[in-house]
């Protein structure tokens, strides 16, 4: 199978009311789902905090951040182009509403360029509607796929521009949506320059320059403007979010046999709870464009194992998903495919993929909603004790900001560093460099910085970093807080008799 020219192959229906109809179909069950998640949770919820740092920073663009009021409104995001589009929907909705329809909105995004993909390829519209429930399905729905970031989104979106490419790699819809990649999440640059070079080689094979020269300047274009955009949203041309998360969460002393095999371990839950059937696809890319995509997922793969080796894990590996989508590329250019056997072999992984999906995920739906809803009553809790108890001006020390930067106006510091640009270095001078041992140091430091005597962390982190442990490891009184601790949370006041802060003297 060539890639350079439009797939050939039996004659079947790519138009008409069949496939409209189908689009419509995926449309309705999709609000159906997101209707009853509604109804379960009474409402938006989310399982992660950081959800809630998009609803901050949406609604910092036009009202500034009284929690953060020094850094500029998309400071610590990671998607300019998924904060944006929920600053822009939060314009005719609630935002946490806003950020749920549009979590649930790449759902069925995700489902409808698998439909348009086996359109593309000539596929039937039976094996098209298979193709979208398996990549609707794929992967942890409640928990990674609508977890108010930009994940749901960065799926659907590596899967519509290799189904746009698939059959037209020169497009002006490839060249705009492959200069968008990288803002919605930065790794996804590797996979834009591939598109661009793709899409430059096979323009070159007709030898026509201004073609060429008009793919590379629609590209161009688009990313030098949202260089420009995010610069002046962020303060910075690219994201900080990666290395404020390296340098807290990662350590230079980990041996690398350890981090082989936190990595190994990883990618192998991966592969057993999220991608399963699905990943065989990847071992068989038929076609120059499935065999690319393959690489840069493989390359992707291997760079955040060696760079980001404990925040690989985290959020249910949320930062693999860049390989669900290519999987289905490939299984769908296998289908395309006139190899010996491809028929039984896609028709296999379909079937085992969609089997896998539904049982890993709907028995454990009703659990994963109740989550939902009782974090989300948690984080309102919390809110609320805060803006009963601690004075507005009084800078917080905390670790998990998202909820509390949204509903409070609290001044606040981030000790990972998301929205508090002075913690990064601190971490990586101390945290990164030394590990657990540097954690008082760095804590001490950000004290003397924020002039914070307050801390504020979930019960769960505690539970692992053990903050209050460390600083009274130093000689600090760590006391709870006479108010008492919110809900899932910790409060404590910070005094040290001989430190420039927090000395009992101020």
């Amino acid at each position: 199978m060539s890639t350079s020219e439009p797939l050939s192959g039996p004659a079947r229906i790519t138009t008409g009311p069949a496939w409209a109809l189908a689009g419509l179909l995926i449309a309705v069950v999709v609000g159906l789902v997101a209707l009853g998640a509604w109804s379960a949770t009474g409402g938006p919820a989310f399982r992660l905090d950081d959800a809630y740092i998009v609803l901050n920073n949406a609604a910092a663009i036009v009202g500034g951040d009284a929690s953060f009021p020094e850094v500029r409104p998309l400071h610590g995001s990671t998607s300019l182009l998924h904060t944006l589009a929920v600053f822009l929907l939060g314009l005719a909705m609630p935002p946490d509403a806003a950020l749920f329809w549009l979590a649930w909105g790449a759902v069925l995004a995700q489902a409808l360029a698998a439909l348009f993909l086996a359109r593309e390829l000539q596929l039937s519209l039976a094996f098209g509607l298979g193709l979208a429930a398996l990549t609707a399905t794929a992967g942890d729905l409640i928990r990674v796929q609508v977890n108010g970031l930009e994940t749901g989104w960065m799926v659907a979106a590596i899967l519509w521009v290799l189904a746009l490419a698939a059959t037209r790699p020169t497009r002006p819809s490839v060249a705009i949506l492959a200069g968008c990649l990288p803002f919605i999440r930065p790794e996804l640059a590797i996979l834009s320059i591939v598109l661009l070079a793709h899409g430059l080689w096979h323009i070159r094979s007709r030898s026509d320059r201004r073609a060429a020269m008009a793919f590379a300047g629609t590209f161009l274009a688009v990313t030098g403007a949202l260089c420009l955009l995010q610069y002046w949203l962020a303060g910075t041309f690219l994201p900080v979010t990666g290395d404020a998360k390296k340098y807290f969460f990662e350590t230079s002393v980990m041996p690398w046999d350890e981090r082989a095999a936190l990595s190994g371990t990883t990618l192998m839950r991966f592969a057993f709870f999220a991608g399963g059937p699905l990943l065989l696809a990847l071992l068989v890319p038929k076609g120059t464009l499935a065999r690319l995509a393959v690489a840069f997922a493989l390359v992707a793969t291997l760079a955040l194992a060696v760079m980001h080796t404990a925040i690989l894990p985290q959020n249910w590996m949320r930062y693999l998903y860049f390989v669900l989508p290519v999987a289905v590329f490939s299984l769908a250019m296998l289908r395309a495919s006139d190899a010996p056997g491809s028929r039984r072999a896609t028709m296999l992984i379909l079937v085992a993929g969609l089997a896998f999906n539904i049982a890993a995920s709907v028995p454990r739906l009703g659990d994963h909603l109740g989550v939902l809803a009782a974090k989300r009553s948690t984080l309102e809790q919390t809110s609320d004790w805060i803006n009963r108890n601690l004075e507005p001006e009084t800078p917080l020390l905390i670790h998990d900001i998202g909820y509390v930067s949204w509903a409070t106006s609290q001044r606040l510091f981030d000790i990972v560093g998301l929205r508090s640009p002075e913690a990064v270095p601190i971490n990586r001078a101390l945290r990164y460099q030394r590990g657990a041992e540097g954690q008082a140091d760095a804590l001490e430091a950000m004290i003397d910085v924020s002039g914070s005597c307050t801390l504020l962390v979930s019960d769960g982190w505690n539970s692992i970093a053990n903050f209050t442990g460390s600083l009274r490891g130093r000689g600090w009184s760590v006391l709870p807080h006479p108010a008492g601790h919110p809900p899932g949370h910790q409060v404590y006041l910070l005094e040290h008799i001989d430190r420039r802060t927090c000395n009992g003297r101020d």
